[in-house]
């Protein structure tokens, strides 16, 4: 049985100021009203029913998640993280609540703000990397890159395991986000696919893989999957989770793993990762600015993209900006330094500006 595996407890912090701790970037209506989270639920639903699939959120975000989700996503398949414990104890506890309701049980893990298109292709990918998640077994999406992007992981391709519709390769190598001379040569080899973060595999491979690397670390997180459905799982899950050692699955696992699939998707696959990759959804005036909920004012500007909560912006002889305006605060930075925003939270929080962040 596939089941889905949401993971939707970022903080967006690269979409400051519209992004804050209880509406991070996920839940933001970005996509024609919608938001990144229902797109995604949206998005695998013809595949797998909703029954099937789990969404892992945060405390702060829960009440808006259950809200977006009504009606497609039952209640209880929404967990909800007291702190952050990064992808391993995300998927692990997803594989251990799984598990236990199903001892077969295949799961698609995927972030929740990502854009794919057509997803009956996705569908198609992800039926054909269900049949080929055998036991031990850890399969992973990547795109053809078209251009060096430094903010992208990328997985280099091996030898080919199976020669299905989609080819499944074996994976050489994972490698971080690159600076630009790297990922220059990257691009240039053509055996690299960039990380798209989405993971096939089984729910007892998870297990067996963390019981290798982290046997603590999954102890604490069967203990709680024990008690779901219970009217003690929200205490146990306080209490258990904050002692979590916080550790990314590709530390985790990944690194050690001795087997490891990749296949390149054939699909169009956008990481929103920043304003810049929101710029690309909408359409260019006359101008050459994107405007987006915002009135616009332009005095010998060009190319600029313009967020605003209703209010009048007026540019001056400026050129490749990212405006964004909300009632509290505005961002202006140049759109080769949208990756930086992150820092301006990093800045806020020490200055004990929490009313800016939530």
């Amino acid at each position: 049985m596939l089941y889905a595996v949401i993971m939707s407890g970022g903080s967006g912090t690269r979409f400051w100021p519209r992004s804050r701790t209880s509406m991070p970037k996920q839940l933001l209506p970005l996509v024609n009203g919608r938001s990144l989270l229902e797109e995604t639920v949206s998005r695998v639903l013809p595949a797998i029913p909703g029954d099937n699939i789990f969404v892992i959120t945060n405390c702060a975000q829960g009440e808006e998640t259950r809200r977006q989700l009504k009606g497609q996503v039952p209640a209880e398949n929404i967990i909800l993280e007291p702190v952050g414990r990064d992808t391993a104890a995300c998927i692990g506890l997803a594989a251990a609540l799984l598990k236990r309701r199903d001892p077969d049980a295949v799961l698609v893990v995927l972030p929740a703000d990502h854009l794919i298109s057509p997803r009956e292709r996705f569908n198609e990918l992800i039926q054909q990397a269900a049949t080929q998640a055998t036991p031990g077994r850890v399969l992973t999406l990547g795109a053809r890159p078209s251009y060096p992007a430094t903010g992208f992981g990328y997985i280099e391709q091996g030898e080919i395991l199976e020669n299905s519709r989609i080819p499944l390769h074996a994976v050489s190598t994972f490698k971080e986000k690159p600076k630009l001379e790297l990922a220059e040569q990257y691009v240039a080899a053509k055996s690299f696919l960039w990380n798209c973060g989405i993971f096939i595999w089984r729910a007892d491979t998870v297990l067996d893989e963390l019981r290798k690397s982290k046997p603590s670390l999954l102890k604490d997180l069967e203990v709680i999957a024990e008690r779901f459905g219970e009217d003690d799982f929200a205490s146990v899950l306080d209490e258990k989770y904050r002692g979590l050692e916080k550790i990314s699955i590709d530390y985790a696992v990944l690194e050690n793993c001795q087997s490891i699939g990749v296949l390149a998707i054939d699909f169009e696959w956008n990481d929103l990762g920043s304003w810049s990759a929101v710029e690309t959804l909408h359409e260019p005036n006359d101008e050459g600015h994107r405007v987006w909920e915002a009135e616009h004012i332009s005095v010998d500007s060009e190319g600029c993209f313009i967020v605003g909560d209703g209010k009048m912006i007026a540019t001056v002889g400026v050129k490749d900006l990212v405006v964004v305006q909300t009632k509290d605060a505005t961002l202006i930075v140049h759109r080769d330094k949208v990756q930086q925003v992150k820092d301006v939270v990093g800045l806020l929080e020490a200055k004990g500006r929490e009313d800016l962040l939530r």
